[in-house]
Parts: C-alpha cells; structure tokens; sequence
C-alpha cells in the first residue's frame, strides 16, 4: 500500500512540474532552473519547485517558425523568440520579446510593450521620454513655448531681440505717419517734412565712439546722433539729440556728456517705444506736432514710434543689397518675388503700409497670433480623404452675362512641337486666381454655382470657407512666416468663418512693379476655350474636403483641362443655354471638368523651387503640373506630370505646417468668436522679427453674403 501511494505522488509531482510556473503576458514564458540547457528548439530543465527527491525533468520545444528558446537575463525564465530578440520582462510586469535597443516598458493599467530605449508607452502607442525640460509636440521632444534649447541641450527662455543694432540708422514715424525731425526753430518734432522740418536720420550709438553692431535691449542706455544737418546746407550735423528736461523741447548739442540717455523697447503693434535711463520720455506740449521731453518723475513713460532702417550713408554701394527690383520696395506680390524682406525691424505703419490699418477699430484689443507658439493639431492632414466639387464658373470679359455656370477652362492642345521661341507677356492681368470683379460679395459667385450645381448643399457643417491662395499664404506664415505682407477679412455666417483676399493695389499685388515673364503667352499658345466660351477669361471652382478636422470650402482657378490621350470622347460639359438669371447664364448640364482632369501651367527658366507650386496644386487636389522649359523665351521641353507622387511626398513632409494650418484656422474663428462675431480683419506685415498675425475688429459694413444667400444656403437662418 505505502509503495503504490508513493508512486502516486511521484506521478502527481512530475506532472505539476511539466506544467511548471507560466505567464502569458505578453508572450507565454515559463520558469526554469539554473541547469537549463538549449538544444536546437527545445529546452530541458528540472523545475525549480520540484521536491529534490523526485525526478521533475521536463523538456519544452519551440515549435513556430523561426523561433528557438531564449533565456532572461537572470536565466529564469525563458519563452520562444525570433532571432536577435531578447526575453525582458518580470512575473510582476509582463513578459515579452524585444529587439535590440528596446525596452519593455509601460505600467499595470495600460499594459507593457517593447518600445526605443527612452520611450514610454501609454496604452496605445510608444513616445519619447522628454528630457531636459522638452515636452513631445508631434512624435518629437521640444522645449515648451517661450523656451529654447541652449548648448547644453536643456531648455530655457528664449532670447529674444529687439531687431535694434549699434551704429545702424532709422526713421522714426509716428502713429499718424508724421516723421521725428528738426524744425527751424532748433527743436526736434513730429511733423510733416517740409523746408522748415527737416526729418532726422538717427542713429543708435551705446557709447561715444559709435561702436558698431551691438544688439540694443531694453535695459541698455542708447544715445541717438542725427546724421542730418541744416537745411539746405547740412551744416551741423551729426550732433548727439539732448537731454532737456520736465518740459524743455529736445534740441541738438555737440557734448556727449549732455546726449540724452535714452532706451528702447519692443511696443505691441511692431513698435518700439522711446523712454530714458533712470527718468521717462514723453511729448513736451499738448499740440498738433509733437515734440519730446524727459520726465526725470515718471522712469516708465515711453512714447510710441514706428521704426524704419535706412542707410547711413546714402552713397554706399551696399546700398544695392537692400531690394533687387520694383517701383515699390513693400508693395506685395503672391507669385514668384524672390526679393529677401529689407532688413529693417518694422515696417510699421509708415504711409507705404498704412492702407493696411485702414477701417480698423481698436488695434489695442488685437488678437495675437504668433507662428512660433502655433502647436500642430492632433488631426493628421491627408489629401486622400473625399474632395467634392460644389461647383464653378468662367467670368466673361464681353457680352451680356458676367460670368457662366458651370464654364469650362482652356483645353489643353496636342501635338506640340519644340524647341520654339515666345515673347515676353505685354500685359499684366488685373484679376488674380480668387478675385471677384463683379460682385461685392467675393464669394457671391462660388454660392450661385452651388446653388445650381450642389442644389442639396448646405453650409451649416461648413467651417471655412477660403480661397486657395490664402491657403498658400497661411501656411507660409505656419512655417517661417510669410515673405510678404498681406490683410485677410475675416467675416462669420452662422459657425462658417469666410476668409477673404483684401487688396487695394491689382496691378502692384500681380506683379506690375516686378517684369513680365511668358506664362500668359505660353498658356495662350498651348490653350484654347472650347466652341462658345472665346469669351471666358479664367474658370474658377470650389472644393469641399477635411483639412485635419475641419470642413473647409476651398476655391481656385483653373489652368487648364488636360485629358490623357486617348480615342475622342464627345464632351458635353461645355455646351451652355442662356437662362434668365440677372447677369448670369446658367449652363444645362451642371457637370464641372472632371477633378481628374484639372491641370497647372507653369514656365521655369533655370533652377527653381518648386514648393510654392506644389503647395498651389496640393490645395487645389491638381492632379496634373505641365511645365514649359525655357532659356530667355526659347522652349526646348514642356514636360506634363501627374504629381500625385510629388504631392504625397510634400505631405508628409510638411505635416507639421498642415496641422499648424488647422490650428491657426480654428485660432482665426476662435478670434472672431471673441469679437463678438463681429467682421475683423487678420494683418500680416513681413518686417515684424517675430512673425505675428494680429487679428482686430473692422468697420467693414456688409456681411460676407447678401442675406437672401445666406437663408439658402443655412438652413439655420
């Protein structure tokens, strides 16, 4: 009896220890003893909760595919992994396989995972452990808002400048465009130049001797020299500006130790203000032209000015560096301005630019929106989602109707020929890819395309509505900031925030100022408007996709229609029927170009970058480029790609941008939405060192539709 229990027992033992101690997260792993020993696939050990008096071997295969038995660290535990992989793991964690240069990290309420050595993992997926102070933004460890990474790698509070050098020279403006200069009478003001104000060309000096290019902060004590003298003999100048005083007008004096010690500091706006060391700088008198006095009382106050940079010596041939060409250094151009921004700390609001404050409320109460603080959205942004076309239309240029629905852009002509000669373009053209010379309203005619084409439609779930070439700018702004200076209106239907063009001078803002090249005549060349619409002169349509989690509305103009060769198809998009629609034929099939068949025409002379027009064609979901190669007008290729390989590449590397694009959109509503949903406008200027758009309540009068529009198209109205 006692041998047949023992027996028993002997088998109960050997079988718990063939089942031995196991874990199955995340990998079924099982412990073993210290005389483990790997075979090939398989395992042999004694189970290490075996009584030593009983046999309690056990011998375990590995029986997937390229996986053998692979030890702990401690040699434990072991469990079947792929070659070059490595048991981690703990029975308090979990267990699993990880390449080299992984971890298994993670924690008991979201699990653990084999993520990068310096990742953590949070439930879903595996991110960067930031050090240093940095905060993940977008897969990637970067120091917080307003902070920096220094030398060492940690981070800390941006040093910033003041755009203000040593030794440079400026112009001071005031608010109403009045310039700081010395009047007859020996005093400086700010008035009107005339034969009895002389402006003044100050320059900053932080000791005697001039000493060039310091930076200028707030804290350091300036002296300010006019380089100007007497008019009309220049006699006198270059004499440091005073140090009067509690009233006394600030005049010239040839002794350093009189120079006033002033200081300078960032102003909002793009201003700097004008104050003093130890005491205040302030207008001296209650009058049209303002003079200045310190206030030895008030060390805070400072008087507000605009600041342009100007050379010291207007003989210099470093002159010729400041801008390349144009009749009017500011004046704004959308396409193909190569010209580096002058370098001058603020354009400020000097006569060139103040259109661009005109019908503003309050610039006090802006809203700030600074490129280098936007945080990317969550939402990835991708071209590949649903894109809708809600309709289109071609402005006409004679005859009784303004503009026809649905148009049709110039078809693109086969067979072509090189190499051929074309002359330079004779003529600027006045309308621009979204303008609207018809209506008040810019976005009057996208709706009344719409409304034919898309009769279902409605805008309630639309958030944006926006030309593509705002688009363009925006996200220029969202990476470095944008070459030129640009004014947006911002006008809100309902939870639909418009975003229109505003811009005074055409011819200037297309390109007048800058030489003529061959794109009009190149497209002339290889273009024709099908049989009854000679009389377009550009076709225009609106688009409907997600841009990350916004529903946006997007429109642009068309090039052209490329269709790939293939046998004649008979095309019905083009035929038109006059309706009596009050300035307005209404084509009788609502059908636009095919999407697939859009295309953009460019002419290229030499290198260039190509950024630009793929962010034009990424916007526009332009599936076609066709490019025509040329040395001074003489084509020897023209090259037609379908770019949606070029597109997806300039997706994904500009993704940040996109998302930061998301979140100044939805910045631009939540800004409106502050203002009460009252009409604001969003203003940009170039030489602002941080790139900032300031968004600020306007006068404008009118609505971003005519109201029997907006309760078609809203069925909240």
């Amino acid at each position: 009896m006692k041998s047949t229990l023992a027996l028993f027992l002997t088998i109960l033992s050997s079988t718990s220890s063939v089942q031995g101690r196991s874990f199955k997260n995340n990998v079924p792993t099982f412990e073993v003893g210290p005389d483990a020993k790997i075979i090939g696939n398989k395992i042999e050990y004694n189970d290490p909760d075996c009584d030593p008096t009983l046999e309690c071997h056990t011998t375990k295969p590995c029986s997937k595919p390229g996986t053998a038995p692979t030890l702990a660290a401690d040699k434990k535990f072991f469990a079947c992994c792929l070659a070059g992989q490595r048991l981690l793991g703990s029975p308090e964690t979990a267990f699993d396989c990880c390449a080299d240069g992984h971890d298994l990290v993670g924690a008991p309420d979201v699990g653990f995972r084999c993520c990068p050595t310096g990742f953590k993992y949070d439930g879903k997926i595996c991110k960067p452990v930031c050090a240093n102070g940095k905060q993940l933004v977008d897969g990637k460890c970067v120091c917080p808002v307003g902070q920096e990474e220094g030398p060492d790698g940690n981070c800390r509070l941006q040093v910033c400048q003041s755009g203000l050098r040593s030794g440079k020279c400026y112009i001071f403006f005031t608010e109403k465009g009045n310039i700081l200069g010395l009047q007859n009478d020996g005093k400086y003001y700010a008035a009107p130049d005339s034969m009895v104000h002389r402006w003044a060309k100050l320059q900053l000096c932080k000791d005697q001797e001039c000493t060039a290019d310091q930076a200028i902060s707030p804290s350091d004590g300036v002296y300010i020299r006019d380089l100007h003298g007497d008019i009309p003999t220049g006699a006198n100048k270059g004499q440091w500006i005073n140090n009067a005083a509690n009233g006394a007008h600030l005049e010239r004096t040839t002794k350093f130790a009189e120079a006033g010690h002033f200081t300078l500091t960032k102003w909002p706006c793009g201003r700097y203000c004008l104050g003093g060391v130890g005491q205040g700088v302030g207008a001296a008198c209650p009058a049209e032209t303002v003079s200045l006095t310190f206030y030895s009382q008030d060390p805070q106050m400072c008087f507000p000015w605009d600041l342009t940079e100007v050379p010291c010596d207007t003989k210099a041939i470093t002159n010729n560096c400041i801008w390349k060409s144009g009749k009017e250094q500011c004046c704004e151009q959308d396409e193909g301005d190569s010209r580096p921004a002058l370098n001058q700390p603020s354009a400020g609001h000097k006569p060139a630019l103040k259109r661009l404050w005109a019908g503003v409320k309050d610039r006090g109460t802006a809203y700030d929106i600074e490129s280098a603080t936007l945080q990317p959205s969550t939402t990835p942004v991708c071209r590949k989602h649903e894109c809708q076309v809600l309709g289109s239309y071609s402005w006409q240029v004679n005859g009784p109707v303004k503009y026809k629905i649905p148009g049709s852009a110039p078809v693109w002509k086969q067979p072509f020929q090189v190499p051929f000669r074309l002359p330079k373009d004779s003529i600027i053209p006045t309308q621009d890819e979204d303008s609207a010379p018809v209506s008040h309203y810019p976005f009057e005619p996208l709706f009344e395309a719409t409304g034919i084409m898309s009769p279902e439609f409605l805008f309630d779930k639309v958030d944006i509505v926006v030309s593509r070439n705002s688009l363009r700018k925006l996200i220029e702004f969202c990476d470095t900031g944008h070459r030129q200076t640009f004014r947006l209106n911002l006008l809100m239907v309902h939870n639909t925030l418009f975003i229109e063009r505003w811009e005074k001078d055409v011819n200037c803002l297309t390109g007048q100022a800058y030489g003529l090249g061959y794109d009009r005549n190149f497209e002339r060349e290889f273009t024709k408007f099908p049989e009854g619409e000679e009389n377009s002169s550009g076709n225009h349509r609106c688009l409907r996709y997600l841009l990350g989690d916004l529903n946006c509305v997007v429109q642009f103009e068309i090039d052209a229609r490329y269709d790939k060769p293939k046998p004649a198809e008979t095309d019905a998009e083009t035929s038109h029927v006059e309706l009596s629609l009050d300035q307005l034929s209404i084509a009788d099939r609502t059908k636009a170009i095919p999407q697939s068949a859009v295309a953009e025409i460019k002419t290229i002379q030499g290198a260039r970058d190509r950024s630009r027009d793929l962010a034009q064609l990424w916007f526009g979901r332009v599936p076609w480029l066709i490019t025509g190669h040329h040395t001074a007008g003489l084509f020897t290729s023209i090259v037609i790609a379908d770019v949606a390989p070029k597109l997806d590449k300039w997706e994904r590397d500009r993704q940040v941008q996109l998302r930061k694009l998301a979140t100044l959109l939805t910045r631009f509503r939540d800004a409106v939405t502050g203002f009460g949903g009252n009409n604001c406008v969003a203003i940009y200027e170039r030489n602002l060192k941080a790139p900032t758009i300031r968004v600020c309540e306007s006068n404008l009068g009118r609505r971003a539709l005519p109201d029997d529009c907006i309760q078609k198209f809203w069925a909240s109205e």
